[in-house]
């Protein structure tokens, strides 16, 4: 049975003796740990600090040693934790949110009171991945795709890791990490977890452990479903870079005016044979597919990359481009769906002001799709792509899911 190697547990135990985290990120020495308490309370234990260290390890050495100056099992009020911090440093505030975010110190929800008391957070990465899927299998037991999106992350070769998350009630969420060959330059997220059990507080600390664990930005495309998290994700100074709308568009619904332009368009079928040509129109796929995915930047990939994608599963009578002498200057590409099911893929111009020229490829192409008996088109609706914008304003829609793409700022 696959096992990831290394073991991590992250535990947070807020009393007197709180237990040393075992997380690489905070595997504290006693040397370490007397160093930090020594450079920073300069006038002893029961004295002040300095200054509020900036790196989260020596916060939290820090914060372990302040815990000790309240009482467990007492209720405070605001203004007595406040004075008690403000004999340590200054900036009060910046610690105590510390302590709450930590969960070394709760607070109620009206924020009248607050408290100490044990807590026990927990994530392992040595997990056995059969235990993972039946976990899955158990939250997404509803959400067939989701549960498939897991898996392709969990199983893919470019995993980064796999973990359980555990509170006191157990095992609540699992986590699975990958990279992209297309997009490497962020770390890709995927949460299984019971959507009516949203635990804001678990959430956070497994983004504080996914950030310190990865150089690189976290990502997460989600869902409508999950709009508690992305909510979180907001507050938490993760950036929305792009809403994606899945639409189905009915050809027989759709009726578009002549053009009167008299540019001639031609199959994919009809230049896929010339070297010239099917360069440029890969050259073009690459160019406004790049344009369009600024936030998360497209990796540097030889054409043959882009090639082996948008030629796949294409359908190339019912894709098109128009030419000018040996250049593709426009383009909407069709590719094969489930049954009765067409998807229109990669679509774009050379230039913005013969945006124009795809409507008289799309009007073709939905004379193709009914002489097909083509129920419906699916098509990606990205907001950060003006060519997918313009299609569907001429068009007869529904809308069957929303997408949004999240990215650590």
């Amino acid at each position: 049975m696959k096992k990831w190697n290394l073991s991590i547990e992250f535990r947070w135990y807020v009393d007197f003796e709180r237990e040393r985290m075992m997380d690489e990120r905070f595997l504290i020495s006693d040397a370490e740990r007397e160093k930090v308490l020594g450079n920073y309370f300069r006038q002893g234990l029961n004295g002040p600090i300095d200054v509020f260290p900036s790196k989260e390890k020596r916060k939290y050495i820090i914060a372990q040693e302040i815990i000790k100056r309240f009482e467990a099992d007492k209720m405070y009020i605001e203004k007595e934790i406040n004075e008690l911090l403000r004999t340590i440093h200054p900036d009060f505030a910046t610690i105590r949110r510390f302590l709450i975010d930590y969960r070394f110190m709760n607070r109620s929800d009206d924020g009248k009171q607050y408290w100490i008391e044990g807590n026990y957070m927990k994530i392992h990465r040595n997990v056995e991945l059969d235990a993972v899927k039946l976990f899955v299998e158990n939250v997404f037991v509803e959400n067939i795709d989701l549960k498939q999106d897991f898996y392709a992350s969990m199983q893919s070769r470019m995993n980064d890791g796999v973990y359980f998350f555990e509170n006191e009630n157990g095992i609540t969420i699992a986590i699975s990490t990958h990279s992209s060959t297309w997009h490497p330059h962020c770390v890709y997220v995927r949460l299984a977890y019971d959507f009516k059990c949203f635990d804001e507080r678990a959430i956070c600390f497994i983004l504080d452990f996914l950030k310190d664990e990865f150089k690189k930005p976290l990502f997460f495309l989600i869902d409508d479903r999950s709009s508690r998290l992305s909510e979180l994700l907001k507050k938490r100074n993760f950036q929305l870079i792009r809403k994606t709308e899945i639409v189905n568009i009915e050809p027989e619904k759709c009726c578009l005016e002549n053009d009167a332009s008299q540019k001639e368009i031609e199959t994919v079928s009809q230049i896929v044979n010339d070297p010239a040509l099917l360069s440029s129109l890969i050259e073009l796929c690459k160019k406004t597919y790049t344009e369009t995915h600024v936030d998360n930047p497209v990796a540097n990939l030889p054409n043959s990359s882009w090639e082996d994608v948008i030629m796949a599963d294409l359908l190339n009578e019912n894709s098109y481009v128009v030419l000018n002498g040996k250049r593709v200057i426009a383009f909407s590409l069709m590719y094969k769906g489930i049954e009765g099911c067409w998807e229109l893929g990669w679509l774009g111009v050379d230039d913005g002001t013969d945006i124009y020229l795809l409507d008289l490829i799309l009007k073709q192409q939905l004379h193709d799709a009914n002489e097909h008996n083509v129920s419906f088109i699916e098509k990606e609706v990205d907001s950060t792509c003006p060519y997918s914008l313009h299609v569907v304003q001429l068009l007869s829609y529904e809308v069957s899911e929303t997408c949004y793409a999240y990215i650590e700022k």
